[in-house]
């Protein structure tokens, strides 16, 4: 299914219409995906502000999966980065809790609100003229047009899965890192011990799977 907005209204579009019918449309929400998704976005957004209040990095892609998400960073200059203390101190915040608010602004006073351009302004269509606001009390604000949590402290723990150097040039140096929430890894690491013990289980090895 896709959604659109035509005419100032909000347009749900499927793709069999053989499964139309005229009259009054129910349309229910996978709450548990959507949470989860919110939940990510709202960790988006938590990272970008860390790096850019600490480094001046910009987020110049992002994208959220199921089961992880990734966010790529460009950054002005080489930053002696230590990737797993970032972590460390973004799960600090996390614990530490932080509201969820939004706003909108026209865009043309984007650019004069101190710290709200985390992304690269063009990436914003030209067609957008009022921009909606995400701002982490306290950590971010940032032109965005997603679902969030009300509070940081939902998005519970994560972990930076892998971090990819994507090269630099004379203005930028480019990093994408991959992370998923605690739960999710915990999940997986079910999943591989149980698969694990059942093919080993006439042998009577059991395989360590890590610590997550």
């Amino acid at each position: 299914m896709k959604v659109k907005r035509k005419n100032g209204k909000i347009i749900h579009c499927i793709k069999e219409r053989k499964y139309l019918e005229v009259g009054v449309a129910e349309i229910s929400i996978n709450w548990e995906r959507r949470y989860t998704f919110m939940r990510y976005h709202t960790l988006l957004h938590l990272i970008a502000g860390y790096f850019y209040n600490r480094y001046q990095s910009k987020a110049t892609s992002s994208q959220i999966k199921d089961y992880k998400a990734r966010l790529d960073l460009q950054f002005p200059s080489s930053p002696p980065l230590d990737f797993k203390e970032s972590e460390h101190e973004i799960q600090r915040m996390i614990k530490k809790g932080a509201s969820v608010t939004t706003r909108t602004v026209p865009r043309n006073e984007l650019e004069n609100i101190p710290g709200s351009i985390k992304t690269v302004i063009d990436l914003i269509p030209r067609s957008v003229n009022d921009v909606r606001l995400v701002k982490i009390t306290g950590i971010d604000e940032e032109a965005c047009g997603g679902t969030h949590v009300n509070n940081i402290s939902e998005v519970g723990e994560f972990k930076i899965i892998k971090v990819k150097n994507l090269g630099h040039n004379r203005d930028a140096w480019k990093y994408r890192l991959k992370f998923r929430t605690r739960e999710i890894l915990f999940f997986f690491k079910r999943l591989i011990y149980k698969f694990l013990r059942n093919s080993d289980r006439k042998l009577g090895r059991i395989h360590s799977v890590g610590n997550f």
